[in-house]
């Protein structure tokens, strides 16, 4: 597996910039108001759909190295190396990870995504960090 984009699109509501973002057709919608599918064996990694998505439903995971991007918009950053709670879509804290680049790009239209490492068993479920006390 190249690239693994995962889908964490809960409501069914029209919308459609991850699949119009995606140049070579790994991200697609059967109708406007069902979730998007993800075909990785199209996916170049470019991260256009997980920039793009107004919900900040996409993330990229990358199971062998540990690590996962997704969509960033706070102003107080954590600095580069910095250690951080992993925490699940309803705010638990699932563990520690490290804050290992962000990514910016003119495509991405002002969204920085965040790339954090962290333990495997977490990635798939983590949504987002909060800096530690």
């Amino acid at each position: 597996m190249k690239h693994q984009i995962k889908v964490y699109c809960k409501q069914e509501i029209p919308c459609n910039p991850c699949a119009a973002s995606c140049v070579r057709g790994a991200i697609f919608k059967k109708t406007l108001t069902t979730p998007p599918i993800f075909d990785d064996e199209k996916c170049v990694g470019c991260l256009l759909c997980v920039a793009n998505c107004p919900g900040q439903a996409l993330f990229y995971i990358n199971q062998e190295k540990g690590e996962l991007i997704f969509p960033y918009e706070f102003v107080n950053r954590p600095d580069i190396g910095e250690i951080v709670n992993l925490v699940d879509e309803f705010g638990f804290i699932l563990g520690l990870g490290e804050v290992v680049e962000y990514i910016e790009k003119k495509a991405f239209n002002k969204t920085t995504l965040i790339k954090v490492k962290g333990p495997v068993e977490f990635l798939e479920i983590t949504r987002g960090i909060v800096k530690g006390e």
